[in-house]
């Protein structure tokens, strides 16, 4: 399972009954709360995706050579969705099984796992 927020992602593995973190990450937020004005968001959030795709990428490239998936299953936010999507290996997009939308970073991964059950 793929979990992530706008700047943070976990990776689980879920097999026979148990789950596992395999990896997670932040991009931390490069300005502090006084200087949020319209420009400097802008600025933030392009920042921010260019961070998360890029740590994003090698994070799933390391796990791809580290562990073996059967089912992707991909929990975002709706606009992060295309993007994680496109930085997913081409040999790997045919095991994305279901893509749900929200952000689930910090949901407890049961709750998570009940979401893959029941849709």
């Amino acid at each position: 399972m793929i979990v992530t927020g706008e700047r943070e992602a976990v990776f689980y593995f879920a097999s026979n009954g148990e789950i596992e973190i395999l990896k997670e990450f932040r991009v931390p937020d490069p300005f502090p709360e006084r200087q949020r004005i319209r420009s400097v968001l802008k600025q933030k959030k392009n920042k921010i995706v260019r961070e998360f795709n890029k740590d994003f990428l090698k994070e799933f490239k390391n796990l791809i050579h580290e562990s073996s998936f059967d089912l992707i299953y991909i929990f975002s936010p709706e606009f992060m969705h295309k993007m994680i999507e496109g930085e997913i290996p081409a040999d790997f997009k045919h095991k994305i099984k279901n893509y749900i939308a929200g952000d689930f970073c910090h949901t407890h991964p049961f709750e998570i796992l009940k979401r893959i059950v029941y849709t």
